[in-house]
């Protein structure tokens, strides 16, 4: 068995190195989760974070949630278009449902796309770090 790394583009799986191999050759693929890299989270964190994310989805509309590194460890950030106030308690419910389940606290603040936007303005360094998280689908 040989292994080969590969790129899926435009629907297609291809390899980073030249394969010459017969017509109809079988291969196993492998997926690495990459979403997550860098965080330094846990198994039971990174289930914590997409149960949550699987939760709010069926609860609320929101425009993106993104994981973010702190200096205790991460915290989640709910970006919505509407009211912050109003989904704040319906995430926290989920949030707790989570904690229940996984026994894993998640840090998380549920903020408007609005002020997102006002801090870009006010050039606030929570802004950058927002951005730069990793969106949790």
């Amino acid at each position: 068995m040989r292994t080969v790394r590969a790129e899926f583009k435009n629907g297609v799986f291809v390899p980073e190195e030249e394969l010459n191999l017969p017509e109809g050759t079988e291969a196993i693929v492998v997926f690495r989760d990459t979403s997550f890299e860098g965080l330094n989270l846990s198994l039971k964190e990174r289930e914590a974070v997409k149960e949550l994310s699987k939760r709010i989805k069926g609860s609320i509309v929101f425009r993106d949630m993104k994981l973010c590194r702190t200096e205790s460890g991460f915290e989640v950030f709910v970006i919505v278009d509407s009211d912050e106030v109003m989904a704040v308690r319906t995430v926290m419910d989920e949030a707790l449902k989570v904690y229940r389940q996984h026994n894993v606290h998640l840090p998380i603040q549920v903020i408007s796309s609005s002020r997102l936007k006002r801090w870009k303005e006010q050039g606030n360094s929570i802004y950058e770090e927002i951005v730069n998280g990793v969106s949790i689908k």
